[in-house]
């Protein structure tokens, strides 16, 4: 609903991905839309790329790992009093955590305006520059190029009034009750 790629946007996205992740849905339509899907958005659809990355991580099965029972790497970890550098987590955290695009923003706010404070929609729109410039076209057999020009032509109809649709039938009694 959202007009600009805003917090809205973002909690929209989030939100609607979200759900549909959790019901096990894997194909969702809007990606990139604004203004109540009468915009399409480039940064806003390399958004919510990102945020369908953050609710499919969300939803991803806990798995038990080289760790049950965990009485001794708790023990471990209290007596060396660190967990981020424990071999345990360097073992696991490159799968295990998820590290999002550019468009996210990873740094304290210092960092953040040192490197010149982009609001999300400045950091969507430098990562469609980004993957746009990286773009190269791939070659297309020309005999596949020909094969499709011919099955499209070979589909066109000459058409001068519109098809005939007859009127619906009337609902019957039974079709109307088992409604009710």
């Amino acid at each position: 609903d959202a007009p600009i790629l805003d917090a809205q946007a973002g909690a929209e996205t989030f939100g609607s991905a979200l759900i549909a992740a959790l019901a096990g849905v894997n194909s969702v339509s809007g990606p990139g839309m604004l203004d109540f899907l009468l915009v399409f958005s480039l940064p806003k659809l390399v958004f919510d790329d990102e945020m369908c990355g953050h609710a499919l991580r969300f939803v991803r099965e806990i798995e038990p790992k080289d760790d049950l029972p965990v009485g001794a790497l708790g023990a471990h970890l209290l007596a060396d009093q660190h967990l981020i550098m424990a071999e345990h987590t360097a073992a696991h955290w490159p799968a295990e955590l998820y590290l999002p695009s550019p468009v996210v923003v990873r740094d304290n706010r210092e960092q953040w305006l040192k490197a010149g404070a982009k609001d999300t929609y400045r950091r969507a729109c430098d990562e469609v520059d980004r993957r746009l410039a990286r773009y190269r076209p791939r070659r297309t057999d020309p005999a596949v190029g020909a094969e499709l020009r011919r099955i499209k032509a070979s589909s066109r109809v000459a058409q001068t009034e519109l098809p005939f649709i007859p009127a619906a039938d009337e609902p019957t009694a039974e079709a109307l009750a088992a409604v009710a």
